[in-house]
C-alpha cells in the first residue's frame, strides 16, 4: 500500500471515527451499483466531503489501482462489455 493511501485511511478514521472496513460494510449494505450513488449517500447522510466519499466508493467496489492484484485487470474491466 502506498503512503498516500495509508494516510487517507488513517485520516478517514481520525475524522469520522469509523474505519475503512466499517464504511465499506455500510455501503455494501445499501446495495448501490453506481459509483455516484455511493458518493451522494455518503455526502448527504454522513456529511463526508467528496474526497473521503470517493475513496470509500472506490475501495468498496475495488476499482482503484491499489485494490487490483494485477493493474492490467483494471484495463480489461474498463473495456469489458
Amino acid at each position: 500500500m502506498d503512503k498516500g493511501t495509508q494516510t487517507m485511511i488513517d485520516n478517514l478514521h481520525k475524522n469520522t471515527g469509523k474505519s475503512l472496513e466499517e464504511w465499506i460494510t455500510l455501503v455494501k449494505n445499501e446495495n448501490f451499483t453506481k459509483h455516484d450513488e455511493v458518493i451522494q449517500l455518503l455526502k448527504a447522510n454522513h456529511n463526508l466531503k467528496y474526497g473521503f466519499a470517493n475513496f470509500i466508493a472506490l475501495k468498496t467496489k475495488g476499482t482503484d489501482a491499489g485494490s487490483a492484484e494485477n493493474p492490467d485487470d483494471l484495463i480489461t474491466k474498463q473495456y469489458k462489455g
